[in-house]
């Protein structure tokens, strides 16, 4: 390993990374640290936005004569909440998977040494040294957890099929452990957050 001050790994894994998972595990980022990136919370907005417009309609139609105003309003919000309900969520799903497929890096294959301080990353082409502190969240999905808000990578996924079985839970509380109140983990594990 070229990077001395990283210590001994903890855990190592090789994985390589698809677009689909790396789509999956960014929109379960976005979803999981802001309540505005649920597809249903937007459409709910939009709805709401639609009632206000046709609360208005009476007063429309005592004013102006009319209330086709408010009317068209209203079914243009709810026609874009009913489009960021359905298909919002797979265009960014396709477009997260154009990114990632850009990025010829990001689709190597990684080993990726997880050390107490920090993890490092070696590709055939880049060896990166990521300190924890440098990442602002930890989410974990079904086989994965997704690393929020690197220098170097925004996304940093690790897999964590690519551990042995016996290593899987250990690596799940490693992570809880390092990031405190800034892991998120599926609500079937026991708790609801680190």
């Amino acid at each position: 390993m070229a990077f001395s001050q990283a210590g001994e790994p903890l855990f190592t894994l090789r994985q390589t990374v698809t677009p689909a998972e790396y789509a999956e595990a960014a929109l379960l980022v976005e979803r999981r640290l802001s309540w505005t990136g649920l597809p249903a919370v937007r459409a709910v907005i939009c709805g709401l936005c639609a009632a206000l417009c046709l609360s208005a309609a009476p007063l429309s139609l005592r004013e102006y004569g009319t209330m086709w105003l408010p009317l068209l309003f209203a079914v243009c919000f709810l026609l874009l909440g009913l489009w960021l309900l359905l298909r919002q969520p797979v265009r960014r799903f396709r477009e997260l998977e154009r990114r990632f497929a850009g990025s010829p890096v990001l689709c190597e294959e990684t080993k990726i040494d997880c050390c107490r301080d920090c993890v490092v990353l070696q590709t055939s082409c880049e060896e990166i040294l990521i300190y924890w502190t440098e990442f602002s969240a930890c989410v974990e999905g079904g086989s994965f957890a997704a690393l929020s808000g690197g220098a170097w990578r925004q996304l940093l996924v690790l897999k964590r099929d690519s551990l042995p079985e016996e290593q899987r839970e250990a690596f799940s509380v490693f992570l809880r452990d390092t990031f405190g109140l800034s892991s998120y983990y599926p609500e079937k594990r026991g708790r609801s957050r680190g």
